[in-house]
């Protein structure tokens, strides 16, 4: 339908009856990125079930390659508090070693009295989370399996990735298996640039170029040490890696 009008706009899933859960595998596929409701979900499935959601939710998203993000009930006691429970810190740390890609905040910033400090200690957690998923989904395709390549190949070497992507393509293939390093994205698009900020370790930067191989030169030039791994968006026939040890 946005197709028809004209429009590109991505639609973000938010999951949260258990009509939704149930049919996660279907909405995985069609949605541009999934959102775990945790409040709503607690509703529909009671306390006791809602950790099973959210991991099913989580392991299908992974599965299709969609990012995912969780949201609200964070750091719920800092609405009131400025710092949170240990609870709560253990919580938003398992959750973001299960794999997803955002965690987003809700009435701890909208309307508690301690907002700022509430997105500093999410800050404070997350850099100590080791993103290490123990489950990646297996490739689909080739193009599946020339990013999982590229990941295992940073990985070893403890290399950053570095991809120029005139549509962010080849970008979240590579985030679907869960590099260990940042992902530095250069795109001629203000627009693929923000979509890509909200998936799992991409930097995207805005780099105009006349062309793949000019944007890759471009966004090399911004390194200044590596080690790293360089490529581009894939356009079949024989594709360029570079290395940087």
């Amino acid at each position: 339908m946005l197709g028809e009008l004209g429009l590109d706009a991505q639609v973000a899933v938010k999951i949260e009856t258990r009509r939704a859960v149930d049919n996660i595998e279907e909405l995985a596929q069609c949605g541009d990125y999934i959102v775990v409701a945790r409040g709503d979900l607690g509703l529909h499935h009671g306390l006791d079930g809602l950790p099973l959601a959210q991991r099913r939710i989580i392991s299908t998203s992974l599965k299709y390659g969609k990012p995912v993000a969780v949201a609200t009930q964070l750091l719920d006691s800092m609405q009131n508090s400025p710092t949170p429970t240990r609870a709560e810190v253990h919580d938003v740390f398992a959750t973001a070693s299960a794999g997803v890609d955002s965690l987003w905040l809700t009435n701890e910033t909208a309307s508690g009295k301690y907002p700022l400090e509430a997105a500093r200690w999410l800050s404070k957690i997350l850099e100590r989370v080791e993103y290490n998923v123990a489950q990646l989904p297996p490739p689909q395709n080739t193009r599946d399996r020339f990013a999982k390549g590229l990941v295992e190949l940073a990985n070893d070497l403890g290399a950053d990735i570095l991809v120029y992507s005139m549509t962010g393509t080849l970008a979240r293939r590579i985030a679907k298996f869960r590099p260990l390093r940042a992902v530095y994205v250069g795109t001629p698009s203000v627009k693929v640039a923000r979509v890509l900020s909200l998936v799992w370790a991409l930097q995207p930067m805005h780099i105009p170029a006349e062309g793949y191989e000019d944007g890759l030169e471009k966004l090399i030039a911004t390194r200044q040490t590596g080690p790293f791994v360089a490529t581009y968006g894939i356009r079949g026939g024989v594709h360029l890696v570079k290395v940087k040890f």
